[in-house]
């Protein structure tokens, strides 16, 4: 059975939680949108979902991308007034301060510091709020210029100038493609609405970058994220849809297709999951949180699991919702046909391999060679699905700088095998499970999924998260062969 339908097959009304491309998620972003004013401020209050399992109400802070998101959606709406009082806020938040490596970023919420001496990137500011609020700017300037007044637009215009030129040319790495691709069309657009040829010419270049490296690899640098792929489809609908250039039309058609083809190839549609390794992922079912490649899939004609049954202020990562009104109108129906070509699809970055196995009991995946840097909370190399009664069981396995998966294979039973290598004498990693772990005999056993080692852990320490459960786990060895096994097929 296909979970997938075109777009024309659905009702115009349909019951929450199945609100995909109609007037009921609209409507549900609008009572959270509502929900969040702060009549004493321009900026909407920060959602508790924000921060899961982190009570920060207290401190009463404000987003400043996602009130940016909602003046694009009450221009949309109608509420011109507001839409002006949130962007002039929003515009009025930016660091500017030339040659500094924060200038034309700005603050997470209106509450931060400005950054100064010393500042951390990624601490103390966000250097990618140039893109993420710059693009959410550029559209409401492209858009909704006759109702935005003369002193709001000229104020725009400065304000997407610093967005571009703040920008260090180099900043933005090749492998790191969901800012990369929305500053190329940033700089772009922002090039043309501004007379800046320049500015277009850089826009080119990156873009060109990440097809060049597309047309040497196979598909993007940042591979298979269940968070980001979100951001690229986004970014190269754009570039596609809205694009300042012939060739974003046709480079972004090109790319958004090869996203799309391995998407459709590891959404496994009994499941309702994205099958792994994943090079950066904030949670292993889609349903457990937001993401913008939950969104985008719904709001593309996915009929369920791609989103939280309940949405409201308290649902974790709910301020991508705000993104929905910006989707409108880019996204198309995803009726691309189930995948016939086998139980295996391989990826390969020069020494880098990645290889999924989607089947009928089973999604696992296993990435080899890679030493992953950035972000490492987020990259998980072994990654493992499977259904038990109504849910749906994972277990992913996080690890250091210090070690690296040196081999790995899947066989046809869809068990994952893998040697773990340390840099030192002990191999350490976390381990990510939806059930409580418990060790018996030789395996780690998480519901319907265990890992087995060669050895009893020497250290096993267990902490509860809000979804699931986290599991640090030390071995004596600096080598250990480990399996990953899902228990359907004995």
């Amino acid at each position: 059975m296909s979970y997938l339908r075109k777009t024309s097959e659905f009702p115009e009304s349909v019951a929450w939680p199945y609100p995909y491309l109609t007037v009921s998620m609209r409507d549900q972003l609008n009572l959270i949108h509502e929900a969040l004013i702060d009549p004493d401020s321009p900026f909407l209050r920060l959602a508790p979902g924000v921060t899961p399992g982190h009570d920060l109400s207290a401190l009463n802070l404000h987003a400043v991308r996602e009130t940016a998101l909602a003046a694009y959606a009450d221009f949309a709406a109608g509420n011109s007034e507001r839409a002006r009082t949130a962007l002039r806020a929003v515009v009025d938040a930016q660091w500017l301060e030339p040659g500094a490596p924060w200038h034309g970023t700005f603050p997470t919420v209106a509450e931060q510091p400005a950054p100064g001496e010393g500042a951390v990137e990624w601490t103390d500011f966000d250097p990618n709020w140039r893109q993420f609020v710059g693009v959410v700017l550029a559209r409401c300037r492209l858009e909704y210029t006759s109702l935005l007044g003369d002193e709001l637009v000229a104020s725009l215009d400065a304000a997407l100038r610093a967005c571009v030129e703040g920008e260090p040319r180099e900043r933005i790495p090749e492998w790191y493609t969901n800012p990369l691709l929305l500053a190329a069309w940033l700089e772009a657009t922002v090039g043309v609405m501004l007379d800046e040829p320049a500015f277009v010419t850089r826009g080119e270049e990156r873009l060109r970058s990440v097809n060049d490296q597309v047309e040497r690899d196979g598909d993007l640098a940042e591979y298979n994220s269940p968070t980001y792929d979100g951001v690229d489809l986004f970014a190269l609908a754009l570039c596609e849809g809205r694009p300042p250039t012939p060739y974003f039309a046709d480079a972004g058609s090109r790319l958004r297709q090869v996203v799309e083809d391995r998407l459709n190839r590891l959404w496994h549609r009994e499941f309702q999951v994205i099958t792994g390794p994943y090079i950066r992922s904030y949670g292993f079912r889609l349903t457990d949180y937001v993401s913008l490649t939950g969104l985008w899939l719904a709001m593309s004609g996915v009929d369920h699991g791609t989103l939280p049954k309940i949405l409201d202020v308290d649902t974790d990562h709910i301020h991508d919702l705000f993104f929905a009104p910006l989707f409108e109108g880019l996204t198309r129906p995803w009726n691309l046909p189930r995948w016939e070509g086998g139980p295996f699809h391989t990826q390969r970055f020069e020494s880098t391999v990645a290889t999924s196995c989607p089947v009928s009991f089973a999604a696992t995946g296993v990435e080899v060679g890679r030493r992953h840097t950035f972000a490492r909370d987020q990259y998980f190399p072994l990654v493992a699905h499977k259904s038990r009664g109504d849910s749906v069981d994972y277990l992913a396995l996080q690890v250091p700088a210090s070690v690296t998966v040196t081999e790995g294979s899947i066989g046809y039973d869809a068990r994952i095998f893998a040697t773990l290598t340390s840099d030192g004498p002990r191999v350490t990693c976390v381990l990510r499970t939806s059930e409580r772990p418990r060790w018996q005999r030789a395996e780690l056993a998480c519901g319907s999924l265990s890992l087995w080692c060669s050895k009893e852990p020497d250290l096993m320490e267990i902490t509860e998260l809000p979804l699931g459960f986290s599991t640090r786990l030390e071995w004596d060895v600096p080598v250990l062969p480990v399996q990953v096994v899902p228990q359907s097929y004995f």
